[in-house]
């Protein structure tokens, strides 16, 4: 989707570089951890088999050429490019962020993210790597939102076709919306801690694959957030 003017240029780049914050932190994180764990077991033992410690540095190069080409995308989603677009089935992308996002999830006591009702014939074009993380934005906003409550956080991935288009529901039993209009605006955020960039982001990347994102209160508490594009399948 080409960028208009220079007021949505700032705003796309804007997003671009929380955007980039926050999904680099974790990753990062990770990596320097781990590289600081093989040196000192190194230390200790030089003696480590090559055949152990050429997994685990593989596993860390995996992890850092996500993040060197989630950086070359997200470049060109803030030129207005939208991505390396193609046909992208959605239940394979939701088993993909489901892994992605349990680090993260791992550190919030008690939530689950889980797979429902699934068709697994949903397919979409869109880019992959740029569609992994607005999905991501929406399962950890959901986790944050259930985390803490009596009730055991719960957040629910649904796949389905209509008509015209194939989406994904993220489903979580969390506080819900408080204000539903001013949820998609950047910098708004229920966490004292947080950017408020997740659901702009995820926004911005949807509507630059010609999609949508929908937002509902769920009557019996939580929230749904459903993500839109153009069906694509057979």
């Amino acid at each position: 989707m080409p960028i208009i003017d220079e007021s949505e240029r700032l705003l796309t780049l804007g997003l671009v570089g929380l955007g980039l914050a926050h999904e680099l932190a974790t990753p990062l994180s990770t990596t320097a951890l781990g590289l600081e764990l093989l040196l000192e077991r190194l230390e200790a033992n030089p003696e480590l088999p090559p055949r152990e410690i050429a997994g685990e540095l593989s596993a860390h190069l995996a992890r850092v050429q996500r993040m060197a080409e989630l950086v070359q995308r997200f470049r060109g989603f803030a030129r207005g490019t939208g991505g390396k677009r193609e046909q992208l089935r959605l239940s394979q992308l939701v088993d993909t962020v489901i892994e992605l996002v349990r680090p993260a999830i791992s550190e919030l006591s008690g939530v689950r993210v889980f797979r429902g009702a699934i068709d697994d014939q949903a397919i979409v074009e869109a880019d992959r790597l740029l569609l992994e993380q607005a999905l991501s934005c929406l399962v950890l906003n959901g986790a944050d939102a259930t985390a803490g409550r009596a009730l055991a956080g719960e957040v629910r991935l649904d796949v389905g076709v209509d008509e015209t288009t194939a989406y994904i529901a993220v489903v979580d039993n969390g506080s819900g919306f408080a204000a539903l209009d001013a949820a998609k605006t950047v910098g708004h955020t229920s966490k004292p801690d947080g950017l408020g960039a997740g659901l702009a982001l995820a926004t911005q990347i949807t509507l630059s694959a010609g999609g949508t994102i929908e937002l509902s209160n769920r009557p019996e508490g939580g929230a749904t957030v459903t993500l839109r594009l153009p069906s694509s399948s057979p």
